[in-house]
């Protein structure tokens, strides 16, 4: 009986080599396909010469060449074929060895450009900056794209644009006039208003609150005002009425919450659902709870309490002050370069607290030993580590990975520490009268440098250089550039007389006098 294999329809060709050809809409990396191409040749030469079997024939007795012909001696060894193998090999170990340093490099480039990117960072800090425009008034807003004055003698609030000092709109005082601050209400689109063409939602609603009345009348109640407006036209959205003296009006969640004390001492508080246009829930207490021993307004993660009232945020309700009291106050949240959550909630008016870090994608939770420092300016270098404070005058490296801390030391006045600015791995801290600079791999310092308390502000960077407020020897404020990197001083210039504040506004640098706003650049 004989076993004939199975044969196809047809005959097969023996074929040495077959030539794909990948065809791609976008372009492809040079650098990878240069490793793809050789790789492939590698795999090609292998193929064709699998150990390359063949019997070398070499002459013990012949002479030995001169040693100008080391290279002549080496492939007569090994053979044409091993030696191309070995090259192909050998270039692809050294790509493969420099290849993460590019990818690394070309990483830190795209971090650093969504960082300059940001309406808060400087175009550009490389030398001292001159004086631009000047104009009267005060700032009011803290918003990083969007410069709001309000005017020092007639009440007015108007935008100025940051690069020429020209006024892009005015509200008249019959409309927002006395201005305390401004603040962005973040999630004002309500489900009535639909996102833009592009997707995009627009620009956050702005809330504008009534300065404090320094000689208030209780004979009657009076009327307060909070203006919502549209930054990008100055169009007065809604002004909401609140009978009595305002306490309070705050950002939460997207709504606008207010609180007022009537002429008789009852309470009146009310959240806003500004998409709508309408309160969620209003509410007017029964008697007399506000006096000026318990003016004091405690605002906290899920209530509000003031005097012996406290109410659920979410609903309006009442609830057992006490009750509330022992939960902790409004927690600090952020979102972190790597996508995870790090929360933290004070307890006892900020005394002590606890933390944690949440993960989506991995399901991690772990505990924080102390309040993150989080700056508001980062380029996302080092994601998987967390600086931490806690436990007196320590600061910590969080491992993101595994909860596990990287690096402890200590550091002086920690409490008091807030992280305004991290860029390739470097942060800088400050605590009112100095900057420090750390490294976030290993927690070693880098540098320390002074900083005038009574100058505020956020980060003045371009993302390489630090310009940090000081005094001179005559008491006026003077500009210092530092690099962030070392901490070398690049120049010092001196800032307009009477500087009480510096922000950067639409990459610009702005100062604040008290009575005038200076454009710097």
């Amino acid at each position: 009986m004989s076993r004939r294999g199975w044969r196809p329809y047809v005959d097969l060709v023996e074929v040495d080599t077959i030539e794909v050809v990948l065809e791609e809409d976008e372009p492809v990396d040079e650098f990878l396909a240069l490793l793809h191409e050789i790789a492939l040749e590698a795999i090609a030469l292998r193929a064709h010469s699998p150990g390359d079997p063949r019997v070398e024939v070499y002459d013990e007795q012949a002479p030995a060449p001169p040693d100008g012909h080391a290279t002549a001696r080496l492939v007569r060894r090994i053979g044409k074929r091993r030696l191309v193998l070995a090259a192909a090999v050998a270039v692809v170990a050294l790509a493969a060895a420099i290849a993460p340093g590019i990818v690394e490099a070309r990483r830190a480039a795209a971090r650093l450009a969504a960082l300059e990117a940001s309406p808060g960072v400087l175009t550009a800090a490389s030398s001292p900056p001159a004086e631009l425009w000047r104009t009267p008034g005060r700032v009011v807003d803290d918003q990083a794209d969007v410069l709001l004055v309000a005017g020092t003698q007639d009440g007015s609030l108007r935008r100025v644009d940051p690069a020429t000092g020209g006024v892009l709109w005015t509200v008249g005082a019959g409309d927002a006039s006395p201005i305390g601050r401004c603040f962005p209400v973040d999630g004002a689109l309500g489900p009535d208003r639909a996102p833009g063409a592009d997707g995009a939602a627009g620009p956050a609603t702005v809330a504008c609150v009534p300065a404090a009345d320094p000689n208030p009348s209780e004979a009657e109640a009076p009327l307060s005002r909070v203006v919502l407006l549209d930054p990008s036209t100055g169009t007065v959205t809604r002004t909401v009425a609140v009978q009595g003296s305002l306490l309070a009006a705050e950002p939460l969640d997207g709504d606008l919450l207010v609180v007022a004390r009537l002429a008789d001492g009852r309470l009146s508080a009310a959240r806003w659902d500004l998409g709508a246009q309408a309160p969620r829930w209003e509410y007017t207490s029964r008697q007399p709870v506000v006096t000026e021993a318990s003016d004091a307004l405690e605002l906290r993660s899920e209530s509000l309490t003031v005097g012996g009232i406290a109410l659920d945020l979410a609903t309006g309700e009442e609830r057992d002050a006490e009750d509330a009291r022992r939960q902790p106050i409004r927690f600090e949240e952020y979102t972190l370069p790597g996508g995870e959550r790090a929360t933290w909630w004070w307890y006892a008016e900020g005394a002590y607290g606890q933390g944690r870090v949440t993960s989506d994608h991995a399901m991690r939770v772990f505990a924080l030993l102390g309040p993150p420092l989080v700056p508001a300016l980062t380029d996302g270098s080092l994601a998987s580590t967390l600086v931490t404070t806690g436990d007196g005058d320590r600061l910590r490296g969080l491992d993101l990975r595994n909860g596990r801390i990287r690096w402890s030391r200590d550091h002086p006045g920690v409490a008091s520490v807030r992280a305004t600015l991290q860029v390739d791995g470097v942060m800088i801290l400050e605590d009112g009268t100095t900057a420090t600079a750390i490294d976030v791999g290993d927690g070693s310092e880098l540098w320390r440098a002074p900083v005038d308390p009574d100058v505020t502000g956020s980060a003045l960077t371009d993302g390489e250089v630090l310009l940090l407020p000081e005094r001179d020897r005559d008491g006026g404020v003077e500009l210092v550039a530092r690099r962030i990197a070392d901490g070398a001083t690049l120049w010092r210039a001196a800032m307009p007389a009477g500087t009480v504040s510096l922000t950067v506004v639409g990459q610009q640098l702005v100062a604040w006098t008290g009575d005038e706003v200076v454009g710097l650049g």
